[in-house]
C-alpha cells in the first residue's frame, strides 16, 4: 500500500470519533438539562444530581479526546495529501518515470527478450528510486510537522522526530479510549434510565 493511500486511510479511520463525539455531545446537553431542570420542577434527589453531573463531566474528557483525535486525523490527512501532492506534481509522464520513451523501443533492432530483462530491470529501480523519494518527502513533512507542534506547545520536544509507526499506534490507542470514554457515558446513561423509579421516588 503506498504511503499516502496508509494515511489517508488512517486519517479516515480516525474521523470515526466524530461520531462518538456527536453522541457523547447529545448525552451531555441532556444530563445537562436534566440536572438543572430537576430541583426548580421539585423531583430532584442528590443521587440524580450526583449522575447528572458525573455525565457532564464524563461529556467533557470525551470532548477533549475528541479534538485530540480529530487534530491527528488532520495531521496525517495533510501528511497523505501532501505525499500525493508530491507524486502528482512529478512533470513527467508515466512512461518517462518508468523509462519507456519511445526512442528505445526497437531503433536498435533488440530481440523481445532482451527487451523484457531491460525493462523489467528499469521497472524495479523506478520503484526503489520512487519508495525512496516518498519516504524523503514523509521525513520532511513529518519535521516540518513536528517543528510547528513543538513551536506551539501541541506537543513535548521529546517526542519530536519519532518514526512513523508509533505515531499511527498513538493514534488510534487515542480513538479506542475516546471509544471507551463513550460506552462508559453510554453505560452510565442507561444504568440511570433503568434506576429512574429510586431516583425520583415523588415524580
Amino acid at each position: 500500500m503506498p504511503s499516502d493511500l496508509g494515511l489517508l486511510t488512517l486519517a479516515s479511520v480516525l474521523r470515526r470519533g466524530r461520531q462518538l463525539d456527536h453522541l457523547s455531545s447529545s448525552i451531555t446537553i441532556i444530563a445537562l438539562a436534566w440536572g438543572l431542570l430537576q430541583w426548580p420542577m421539585g423531583f430532584g434527589t442528590r443521587v440524580g444530581s450526583a449522575l447528572a453531573t458525573l455525565l457532564v463531566l464524563v461529556g467533557v474528557l470525551q470532548k477533549i479526546w475528541a479534538m485530540r483525535v480529530a487534530l491527528d486525523a488532520d495531521l496525517f490527512d495533510a501528511l497523505g495529501r501532501g505525499d500525493a501532492d508530491g507524486d502528482a506534481s512529478d512533470p513527467r509522464s508515466g512512461a518517462e518515470r518508468r523509462g519507456d520513451g519511445a526512442s528505445g523501443d526497437g531503433a536498435c533492432g533488440d530481440g523481445a527478450s532482451g527487451d523484457a530483462a531491460s525493462g523489467d530491470g528499469d521497472l524495479e529501480k523506478t520503484r526503489q528510486a520512487s519508495a525512496s523519494s516518498l519516504s524523503a518527502r514523509l521525513a520532511t513533512r513529518l519535521a516540518a510537522m513536528d517543528a510547528m507542534l513543538v513551536g506551539t506547545g501541541l506537543m513535548p520536544a521529546r517526542l519530536a522526530g519519532r518514526p512513523l509507526a508509533p505515531r499511527t499506534h498513538g493514534a488510534l490507542r487515542l480513538l479506542v479510549v475516546q471509544a471507551a470514554i463513550v460506552g462508559f457515558q453510554v453505560a452510565l446513561t442507561l444504568s440511570s434510565l433503568l434506576a429512574m423509579p429510586w431516583l425520583f421516588p415523588a415524580y
